[in-house]
């Protein structure tokens, strides 16, 4: 409990009791304002390639994908079992639209770009994810992902 010393100036008193209840709304809001704005459902990546060596990644216009960086893209992986489909899950934020490809890279580092037009898709809630093909022509998608 907050205790106001009785040898501060009754004008001050009624000021810091303001403060300090103002310190402890803000204190006690702040957590649920943040968690508000960044709502984010998991996304599975999906998509069916062939490779000879490489590895699959996503990369797109959100942070979350690498900002179309090929050195911050995300790996997918892949089993022998369920070759040639690779997948990975991304938190991306609720009620966004990312752009996005799926990039090979080489064991020497080469980065070969899907050569079709960008990928679109939209977040919102109870997604299941994405099911590409490697260079197959996309379509926009608008995503139903459940927030976790």
């Amino acid at each position: 409990m907050l205790s106001i010393r009785n040898n501060a100036p009754a004008a001050w008193r009624s000021t810091l009791m303001l403060v300090a209840l103002l310190a402890v709304l803000l204190v006690g809001t702040a957590p649920h304002a943040r968690a508000a704005t960044t709502q984010g459902a998991s996304i599975s990546f999906r998509v069916q390639a062939t490779t000879e060596g490489e590895t699959l990644f996503v990369s797109g216009d959100a942070p979350e994908l690498g900002s179309w960086d090929p050195a911050e893209a995300v790996p997918l992986g892949t089993t022998a079992s369920s070759y040639p489909r690779w997948s990975t899950s991304v938190r991306l934020p609720v009620g966004t639209t990312v752009q996005y490809k799926y990039i090979k890279r080489s064991p020497t580092g080469t980065v070969t770009w899907e050569s079709t037009p960008n990928r679109t898709l939209t977040v919102v809630q109870d997604s299941p994810g994405t099911y590409d093909s490697w260079n197959v022509s996309p379509a926009a998608l608008t995503l139903r992902a459940e927030a976790r």
